[in-house]
């Protein structure tokens, strides 16, 4: 009996200390702005204060691709961007981890979205099905879908917009 307790006990402190990985399909979204980006502060500050309405300070990660999973690459996104908390110019970037992951599929025109964006959608859906397990939610019309997914750790959102000519899909760390 002592044991059961003395196992459950230490089991629960590990869980405490267990930390989401967070490496997303090669990305470790729990590196640093040096790390992601090989860019220097002053690229944090200028592109900080030429996208005052963005919520981040967001950034690609084109100095990581080589350590992109293919299976990501593969899914055809035009766009991927890093988001990192803004108004942090004054500390030290080693430390400075991104909130969100944001990659996006441009159609150029209603014809484009119409015809392509359902198949982008199920073939993003199942990879993210085959690493995340089932959506928590799906929403589908004519002029949009919205999937997510949610754990305490993350929230994923894809989503498809025929205003927008788009697909976006977001990883936000929690």
């Amino acid at each position: 009996m002592k044991n059961k307790i003395f196992t459950v006990i230490i089991s629960f402190f590990l869980f405490l200390n267990i930390k989401s990985q967070h490496l997303h399909f090669g990305i470790d979204l729990n590196s640093d702005w040096y790390t992601l980006t090989n860019y220097s502060k002053l690229t944090y500050n200028m592109n900080e204060a030429n996208n005052k309405e963005l919520p981040y300070v967001f950034t690609d990660f084109n100095f990581i691709n080589s350590k992109v999973d293919e299976k990501f690459l593969r899914l055809g996104f035009d766009e991927s961007t890093i988001g990192f908390p803004k108004g942090k110019s004054n500390t030290d970037l080693h430390l400075l981890k991104p909130i969100c992951l944001i990659s996006y599929i441009i159609y150029d025109n209603i014809d484009a979205y119409s015809k392509n964006s359902f198949i982008n959608i199920t073939n993003i859906q199942k990879v993210l099905v085959n690493e995340f397990g089932s959506p928590i939610s799906y929403i589908h019309n004519q002029d949009k879908c919205i999937i997510k997914w949610e754990t305490i750790d993350y929230h994923i959102t894809l989503s498809s917009s025929k205003t927008g000519l788009e697909t976006v899909y977001t990883y936000t760390k929690i």
